[in-house]
């Protein structure tokens, strides 16, 4: 599996909350080498599936988009200066991916 940011993110969160035996199956899927991609895809979806990773990914998504949007609206520059780039990042968060 190649890595991204996203599947970073995800990896330790599910490091973080996994127990130790799910920990120990992650770590073994995340470093096989010898599988068919299909069959690691399936494993460690299915772990985050168990432990809820993308809930816990997108809470704090909208956390960081709440914050970032205080963030600007605390700017001292007029609202429509700030309209590009508000949605842009409307864009960023409501994307599917």
């Amino acid at each position: 599996l190649a890595s991204s940011a996203a599947s970073d993110v995800y990896k330790r969160q599910a490091l973080n909350r996994a127990d130790e035996k799910q920990r120990e199956e992650l770590d073994r899927w995340l470093n096989a080498d010898d599988c068919q991609p299909a069959e690691k895809i399936e494993a460690v979806t299915g772990l985050y599936n168990q432990l809820n990773i993308r809930n816990v990914c997108e809470n704090k998504m909208r956390e960081y988009y709440t914050s970032a949007m205080e963030s600007l609206a605390a700017v001292a520059v007029a609202e429509e200066r700030k309209k590009e780039l508000k949605n842009l990042v409307k864009l960023l968060m409501y994307r599917e991916m």
